[in-house]
Formats: structure tokens, C-alpha cells, sequence
């Protein structure tokens, strides 16, 4: 069975990694924010976050997210085109 701590680690790196969207749009929260929201210290979150890698799975969605708005966005240039 999972506990408390550890089940807002994991919606903690969720938030972190992949962000969420709100009426202004898509954000990235910082892990002081994060670590706010979820009662976790900042110290425990930024050696959790360095040891499981969780700036650079952000980057490469990240990198992986905007590649994707860029095909929604050109795929209709495109077809004009053809």
C-alpha cells in the first residue's frame, strides 16, 4: 500500500514533469511552488528531483510538446500548399 508521502511525490513529479493547464494556458510550476502545494519540504523535493532526473524528462516533454504544436499549427499550411 502506497502512503500519503509517497503519493504526492508522484502527483508532485507529474505536475513537475509535465505541467498543467489552467485559463492562462499551459504551466511548468517550480518545485518551490510544487512543494508548497503538496506540504513536501523543498530540500526533500530537489534531492528527489535531481536523483530521478525530473528537469530533464521536463525538457525533452517539453521539447516533445512543442514539436507537436508546431505539426497541429503547419499541417494545415501544408495541405494548402499541396
Amino acid at each position: 500500500m502506497m502512503n500519503k508521502n509517497s503519493e504526492s511525490f508522484n502527483i508532485a513529479r507529474h505536475q513537475y514533469i509535465k505541467g498543467y493547464q489552467d485559463e492562462k494556458g499551459h504551466i511548468f510550476p517550480t518545485l518551490d511552488l510544487i512543494a508548497k502545494e503538496f506540504s513536501l519540504t523543498l530540500s526533500t523535493l530537489r534531492k528527489k528531483a535531481a536523483n530521478e532526473g525530473w528537469y530533464q524528462k521536463r525538457k525533452q516533454y517539453q521539447n516533445v510538446r512543442e514539436e507537436y504544436e508546431m505539426c497541429i499549427q503547419f499541417k494545415g499550411k501544408y495541405s494548402k500548399l499541396a
